[in-house]
């Protein structure tokens, strides 16, 4: 199992801040993206780009990712000859206590990423990182006996709502994640232990779409218009979690004005209100003109006064 540069891949430096990897992420992911390109290997390179984000944008795991040494077979104690731990170190705790127990997700969110994000990244090794302190967000891991893990769901499970299989002690247990569910937010699965036994609890990290985004409640997206839209004004329609959505595009809009619909954002859950939903347009110039829209184009240019340049000045 290869060591994953994440940073490599989204090709940026390991000092960058969150907004540069965001912005390496998003200028990736809609040139490689399987709808939009026509390059053979875009859905292998758009999953690769999807997993390095998913480590990178997120400050706790990508705290978690630069902890792990590039060597990290030897620093494990794992065997490259058998695929296997020499030693039981930190890997093979005690079962007793309720701490040495181990969980897995029927439904994972890692489901199409490689070995490697599946293995620091799915839970499999945070009792390394519990152990030795190299990642302090896993120091109230075992209050109270109680044990925590994460959930990857996608914004449309997010915003819909949807159930989980998780297996825990052998036993099979239904996870329900209300529609407009936000990341971060830490479920108890129901029928596992109780005060002062302690108790199974999810914390849900919702993936990056490749249309919206999500920021805090509201959900962001950049749309496409033409320029007689933009111009003349209109209605135009995109597709949403729920069928579609219409936004009324203003007479005289710029490249880059911001809509916003109320209420449309995440629904309301857990005393959170329903957060908006933001769209940019972005304006769109055919690449190919008719000769009748060729012929239109240069009437409109003779007799259009608009002159883009009038208050440049040097």
């Amino acid at each position: 199992m290869e060591y994953k540069d994440y940073y490599a891949i989204l090709g940026v430096d390991r000092k960058a801040d969150q907004k540069q990897i965001k912005e390496a992420y998003r200028k990736l992911a809609r040139k490689y993206h399987p709808d939009r390109s026509k390059e053979p290997s875009a859905a292998a390179r758009f999953k690769e780009i999807s997993e390095a984000y998913e480590v990178l944008g997120n400050p706790e795991k990508r705290a978690k990712y630069d902890a792990i040494p590039r060597n990290w077979r030897r620093a494990f104690g794992f065997d490259w000859a058998t695929d296997s731990y020499r030693h039981a170190g930190p890997w093979r705790r005690s079962q007793s206590g309720g701490q040495g127990i181990r969980f897995t997700f029927g439904s994972p969110g890692a489901e199409g990423f490689s070995d490697f994000f599946k293995m620091f990244f799915s839970g499999a090794v945070d009792d390394f990182f519990a152990d030795y302190g190299s990642y302090s967000a896993r120091e109230t891991m075992y209050r109270s006996q109680d044990l925590e893990g994460t959930l990857e769901i996608s914004l449309r499970e997010a915003y819909l709502g949807t159930e989980k299989s998780i297996r825990f002690n052998g036993r099979t247990f239904q996870l329900r994640i209300p529609p407009g569910t936000g990341d971060g937010t830490r479920i108890k699965v129901p029928g596992i232990g109780g005060d002062p036994a302690g108790g199974l609890y999810v914390q849900i990290r919702i993936r990056p779409h490749h249309f919206f985004r999500l920021n805090g409640r509201d959900l962001e997206c950049t749309l496409p218009v033409t320029v007689t839209e933009a111009t003349l004004g209109a209605r135009v329609e995109f597709p949403f979690f729920k069928g579609t959505v219409s936004v009324n595009v203003p007479p005289g809009s710029q490249n880059g004005t911001t809509l916003r619909l109320k209420g449309l954002g995440l629904p309301a859950a857990g005393g959170e209100p329903a957060g908006n939903l933001l769209v940019r347009l972005e304006l769109r110039i055919p690449e190919m003109l008719s000769a009748r829209e060729k012929e239109l184009l240069a009437q409109l240019q003779k007799v259009s006064g608009f002159n883009p340049r009038a208050d440049l000045a040097i």
